[in-house]
């Protein structure tokens, strides 16, 4: 443990995807809370994110403090956070409605030591005087995933463009990973007309997830559905892209769910495998609520700290 925070993106869930599989704190926050500028307007139709992850829920707010807030003229302009987040975090949260499920968005099993570690921390949460019920998370996967993938992978294909003019040369495999590059290939056929259509599509899937999610406070998931895979699993010179999605779109059927709505999803760190590998529990809310999400985590880490947990040398 070299330092106590460090940047991080969230396209898909890559800021709730390490700190679930490194015993950390990773929030993603909501559509527009972050700008892009000077340089950028938007990526992937907002369902990309800036943010960090962390060892501490206190280190992620003191670095939104410095970060959060757009600025006028962005697509989806929301301010930084008055007072500071600092200032009340420590501050309890009224007793909050919970939903909660473990059905993953592809129907994928969930570990046993995941669900194991759901179940503790639902009893937590009930323990704390909130109400726990389950709930079902409105998101077609299939239709999610299939249309994600093609805007990805146009956008992917615009902004290598834009790498050319900046190198002064032409992008060719040699550049690129062969996962990388198919993605790349497959963007170039992406009609302007497809790549609309599934921007409608994902921001339908989008307003049906967060309509789910409307009649609760908090809704919690396991942030993946099982602890890390061994080393290499995702490897994008090992495998081509169809293969590489095989592998990658059942793990992110709890996270991607909400980069599509443009809700706020924190992944703390409660639970190990029996072989003593990090399990993260995912807390999401409506958009804009990363206030009560943090407020909700410092009382979840105040009960169950996690700063002295390791895990075993070796694996």
């Amino acid at each position: 443990r070299v330092l106590p925070l460090a940047h991080a993106s969230d396209g898909g869930g890559s800021i709730r995807i390490p700190a679930s599989y490194n015993g950390l704190v990773g929030l993603k926050i909501s559509r527009g809370r972050g700008t892009y500028a000077p340089d950028y307007t938007d990526i992937w139709a907002g369902s990309a994110v800036e943010g960090c992850v962390s060892r501490s829920v206190r280190d992620t707010a003191a670095y939104l403090d410095l970060v959060a807030g757009g600025v006028t003229g962005d697509p989806y302009e929301m301010p930084g956070f008055d007072p500071p987040l600092q200032l009340d975090m420590m501050i309890p949260p009224p007793k909050l409605r919970v939903g909660y499920t473990q059905k993953g968005m592809d129907g994928v099993a969930v570990d046993p030591a995941v669900a194991a570690t759901l179940r503790d921390t639902l009893q937590m949460l009930t323990e704390m005087g909130h109400t726990v019920e389950e709930m079902t998370l409105a998101c077609d996967y299939e239709v999610v995933t299939s249309q994600f993938a093609a805007q990805a992978a146009a956008e992917a294909t615009a902004g290598f463009a834009m790498l050319e003019g900046l190198l002064g040369r032409s992008l060719t495999a040699d550049d690129f990973s062969p996962v990388n590059w198919q993605r790349v290939e497959l963007g170039r056929g992406v009609s302007g007309v497809a790549v609309l259509g599934a921007i409608e599509a994902l921001r339908l899937a989008g307003r049906a997830i967060a309509q789910s999610c409307a009649p609760y406070d908090v809704v919690v998931t396991p942030t993946m559905p099982r602890p890390a895979p061994e080393l290499g699993y995702f490897d994008m010179y090992g495998m081509d892209l169809d293969a590489y999605h095989g592998r990658l779109l059942p793990e992110i059927c709890f996270t991607l769910p909400f980069n599509v709505s443009g809700q706020p999803a924190v992944s703390l760190p409660l639970g190990q495998s029996p072989e003593g590998l990090p399990i993260g529990i995912q807390f999401a809310a409506l958009r804009g609520q990363e206030r009560l999400l943090l407020k909700l985590a410092t009382q979840i880490e105040a009960a169950a700290p996690w700063k002295d947990r390791r895990a075993p040398h070796g694996l």
